[in-house]
């Protein structure tokens, strides 16, 4: 009998023994737990301030994009305004320079005239001077003379007033001018008056006349080829 109980009593104060010597376990799962957190929570404030800065750069893209579009705008605008601004500068005496080739005009008819009447050398060299003067005046100033005796007839530059039978030129030639056109820059200032060549009459009959043959000569419709 005091042998089992003091088996019992040895067994029991071993198994105490190894109780006291193991620590517990629960405190240490739940450090785990409150560690695992924290780090989840620092991955989600990083995945945060991530988003949130992509985002900001989007939105500095964006307002960049905004500003160099503005920017590009204004420059265009200013290049348009000065553009603007020349052509108005360039073109301001336009309709001053139209009504001084009326001027022009009046001197080269007292040419013409002075021309045809005996002893007037003086007068005409005089007029002929200030002719010479008023259109190196207008040259320095970009105004020329069109060019337009035995040029293709261009609507764009040339007003016809009158046709000329001509056997030695082919129709829609300028055959005279009756009064000069001028350039003021690369603008039309005023259209040159001309007459234009076309075919003689005597032409056009024996054309049509040959064609009119020709067609006689050929196969109709109740006749074989």
């Amino acid at each position: 009998m005091s042998g089992s109980a003091e088996e019992r009593h040895n067994q029991h104060g071993t198994e105490t023994t190894a109780q006291q010597s193991t620590p517990p376990q629960e405190p240490q799962e739940a450090a785990g737990t409150d560690q695992q957190r924290d780090v989840e929570e620092a991955a989600e404030a990083v995945a945060h301030d991530l988003e949130e800065l992509q985002r900001k750069a989007r939105e500095r893209d964006e307002f960049l994009q905004m500003l160099q579009r503005t920017r590009a705008d204004y420059l265009n605008y200013q290049k348009r305004v000065a553009r603007q601004l020349e052509e108005e500068r360039k073109f301001a005496v336009q309709p001053f320079a139209r009504d001084l080739l009326n001027v022009l005009d009046n001197l080269e008819r007292a040419i013409e005239a002075a021309e045809k009447v005996a002893g007037a050398e003086a007068i005409v060299q005089g007029v002929r001077m200030v002719y010479q003067e008023l259109l190196s005046v207008f040259e320095r100033h970009g105004i020329r003379p069109i060019d337009s005796d035995n040029q293709v007839f261009d609507p764009a530059y040339h007003e016809a007033v009158a046709q000329e039978e001509r056997e030695d030129l082919p129709p829609g030639r300028v055959v005279r001018t009756l009064q000069r056109g001028y350039m003021f820059h690369d603008r039309l200032l005023r259209p040159a008056k001309v007459v234009v060549s076309k075919e003689p009459e005597a032409t056009q009959t024996a054309a049509e006349r040959g064609g009119a043959e020709q067609r006689s000569d050929g196969p109709t419709d109740n006749q074989p080829a």
